[in-house]
C-alpha cells in the first residue's frame, strides 16, 4: 500500500484532494498465470453506497454467477478499508483514489478499480465543476495488462445535480485524458436521473467511438427522495470490444445501486 496525503484544499463542508498523485492506495500482489486473455473478459461496476457494507458487497461479487470471477471491477463511493476488504476477499489487485474527505461520514470518498490482472499504471482525473457543496468528483484510471493486451480502464462517479453542459464538460475532460491504447473501458455511476442527461452522456461516448455495453439494462437505482422512481444511473462503455452479453443483479442488500456486468471480447483476439 502506498499513500500520499499532499495537496488537500479545505472547503466549506469537506476536504478536496486536489493533488493528482494522492492520496493513493495500491496493491499488486495478485497476478494470473495465463499469458493470453480469454475469449471473453467480464467487467463489473458497483456503487457500494458510502462503503457501508463492504462484506456484503464482497460476498455478492465473489459468489453471484453473473459477477463472480470478473476480470475488472469498478467500484464507487468507497473508503480505504472497504476497498481493501473487498480486494482481500477476492484476492485482486487494486488502485484507489479518494476524491474528498466527505462531511457526511467524515471518511474518504472515492473510486477504485480491482482486477485479477497486473496494474501497470494508474492516475486520477479531476473533473471540472464542483458540487453545490463545493466538493469535487474524479475518475480513477488504470492501465491493466490482460494477457498480452493492454486495457485502459476508468472508474467514474458523477454528481446527480449537474447542468447538461457541465456533465458534457466532465465527459470531455475524461475522454480527452485517454492515452493511445487500443482498448478502453469506462464504467461507474453516471447519476443520469433524466433522459436528457443520459442522452448527453451517450452522445459524448458515441463521438469518441465507444459502445454502450450495458444497453439492455433498464434500471439500477431507486430511492425515496427520488420518489422511488427506477432510474438508470450505472453504465459500462467499451471501445474496440465486442459485447457478448450484459445485465444487472437485482440485489440491494449491500447498496441502493444494483451492480451491472458485461462480457466483452477484445477485437483482434
Amino acid at each position: 500500500m502506498a499513500l500520499s496525503s499532499l495537496g488537500c484544499s479545505l472547503v466549506t463542508d469537506g476536504e478536496n484532494y486536489t493533488n493528482f498523485s494522492g492520496p493513493r492506495y495500491f496493491s499488486s500482489n495478485e497476478t494470473p498465470t495465463m499469458e493470453r486473455a480469454q475469449e471473453a473478459i467480464k467487467v463489473v461496476s458497483y456503487n457500494v453506497r458510502f462503503s457501508q457494507e463492504p462484506d456484503l458487497a464482497g460476498e455478492l461479487l465473489k459468489n453471484h454467477l453473473d459477477l463472480a470471477d470478473a476480470d475488472i471491477i469498478f467500484l464507487q463511493e468507497m473508503d480505504p478499508p472497504g476497498v481493501e476488504a473487498i480486494a482481500k476477499k477476492l484476492n485482486y489487485n487494486y488502485v484507489y483514489y479518494p476524491a474528498v474527505r466527505h462531511p457526511l461520514y467524515n471518511r474518504d470518498f472515492g473510486n477504485a478499480i480491482l482486477t485479477k490482472w497486473p496494474i501497470i499504471h494508474d492516475k486520477k482525473v479531476i473533473l471540472p465543476h464542483l458540487d453545490p457543496d463545493k466538493l469535487q468528483r474524479i475518475a480513477v484510471g488504470a492501465v491493466i495488462k490482460v494477457g498480452d493486451k493492454f486495457v485502459m480502464a476508468y472508474s467514474l462517479h458523477m454528481r446527480i445535480w449537474l447542468h447538461p453542459f457541465q456533465r458534457k464538460n466532465q465527459m470531455e475532460r475524461l475522454l480527452h485524458s485517454i492515452p493511445p491504447i487500443d482498448y478502453c473501458i469506462i464504467a461507474g455511476d453516471f447519476n443520469t436521473y433524466t433522459t436528457f442527461n443520459r442522452q448527453v452522456i451517450e452522445e459524448a461516448f458515441q463521438e469518441h467511438r465507444f459502445t454502450l455495453a450495458t444497453e439492455g439494462v433498464d434500471w439500477t437505482y431507486k430511492h425515496w427522495y427520488l420518489f422511488n422512481k427506477k432510474s438508470l444511473m450505472d453504465y459500462i462503455f467499451v471501445k474496440n470490444m465486442v459485447v457478448l452479453g450484459s445485465g444487472s443483479v437485482k440485489n440491494r442488500e449491500a447498496s441502493d445501486h444494483l451492480p451491472v456486468w458485461a462480457q466483452v471480447k477484445l477485437k483482434g483476439i
